[in-house]
């Protein structure tokens, strides 16, 4: 397939909404139908059958034939099961509205979801406009998961700024609930890159220090559905494949290379800090489950993955997370079992072990 960034582009609707579909029969009815019942029109859904084994595709094509605006649906199917990155892409190079919207589907968007981030969008002319989240448990019960602030980031390097600015998470990880300006989009030619694990953490690696104008919202759009099998509960599992484990290990690699892209960036040393927590939160993880990998994941691999991509002499002159930035460069220099024991007792300090 084509790599859109070559092609002319010339918006037909407001909105693509992009819904990837694998082995969801049980979610995808109420995930569409909240697509489907948006107060905008002039808007698409573009479904991607990345060839699931279930029913997910004749709910969706039952939708599409009943539905009121069942029409707004178009159905685009992979000749092999691709993953959701790759799903995704699809979808990104087809769309036709003048903004993307990544939605899952097993989960569901708020009525006013896309007329309220495309208002947003079109009075600041941003290029990501972010909503706030909640989150629905298995029992029903829905409570904050993601609630931003009303801001508005303008100028270089505005976004990463902000996002370094601080060590917690005060702009989301994920990919969904973000309006993304297609243009934006398509003239840096970003796509998922061919991973299917963590997906939504590099492809936001490599947008987040090319955008110029973003929009976070307090308004809640977007739930998300905490499933047995989600990432986010894979603690209820029993068995827990090791390649997994060492994919989070590799890909934590990946995105420490991807720092070192960032010395001359005033935001640096707020990049790695941040980085290196998420290298010692997907750690802890990985210890705390350790006993349901279905392989083994050794003391040196844990230890080496968390050498810091900064040297001692860079380290010194930050004038930004100094004390974080040291404390992850000491760990990564500890003997394997030293540092297995630092981990830990820091680890239960932070409610993680």
């Amino acid at each position: 397939m084509t790599n859109y960034q070559t092609l002319t582009f010339e918006p037909t609707k407001k909105v693509t909404i992009v819904m990837p579909v694998y082995n969801v029969a049980d979610y995808i009815y109420a995930s569409l139908t909240s697509a489907l019942d948006q107060d905008m029109d002039d808007m698409e859904i573009i479904v991607v059958d990345d060839c699931g084994t279930d029913s997910s595709m004749e709910i969706v094509r039952q939708l599409q034939a009943t539905h009121p605006k069942g029409q707004c649906i178009r159905i685009i199917r992979h000749d092999v099961n691709k993953g959701l990155g790759e799903a995704r892409n699809t979808a990104m190079r087809e769309a036709q509205g003048k903004y993307i919207f990544l939605l899952d589907s097993d989960d569901f968007i708020t009525p006013n979801a896309i007329s309220t981030l495309y208002k947003a969008a079109e009075a600041e002319c941003s290029e990501l406009t972010y909503g706030s989240t909640v989150v629905k448990e298995m029992d029903g019960r829905e409570h904050p998961f993601f609630v931003l602030p009303r801001l508005t980031l303008s100028g270089k390097n505005a976004l990463v700024n902000y996002i370094y600015s601080t060590l917690r998470q005060n702009v989301p990880f994920y990919v969904w609930n973000i309006l993304y300006l297609t243009s934006f989009l398509r003239s840096n030619g970003f796509l998922f890159p061919p991973i299917r694990k963590s997906e939504d953490i590099m492809f936001n690696e490599l947008i987040q220090p090319k955008v110029t104008k973003a929009v976070l919202l307090p308004d809640i759009t977007y739930c998300y559905v905490m499933r047995p099998n989600s990432l986010m509960s894979f603690q209820a599992r029993e068995t827990i494949g090791v390649e997994e484990a060492l994919n989070a290990l590799k890909y934590s690699e990946s995105l420490k290379n991807m720092c070192k892209q960032h010395r001359a960036e005033s935001y640096y040393d707020g990049k790695c800090a941040k980085t290196m927590k998420g290298v010692f939160y997907r750690i802890c993880g990985i210890l705390k489950h350790r006993q349901q990998l279905t392989g083994k994941v050794s003391d040196r691999q844990l230890r080496d993955v968390m050498c810091h991509p900064a040297s001692l002499s860079e380290i010194l002159r930050f004038k930004q997370h100094k004390g974080a930035n040291l404390l992850f460069w000491f760990l990564g220099k500890l003997p394997s079992k030293l540092f297995i024991v630092a981990i830990k007792t820091i680890g239960r300090k932070k409610g993680l072990l």
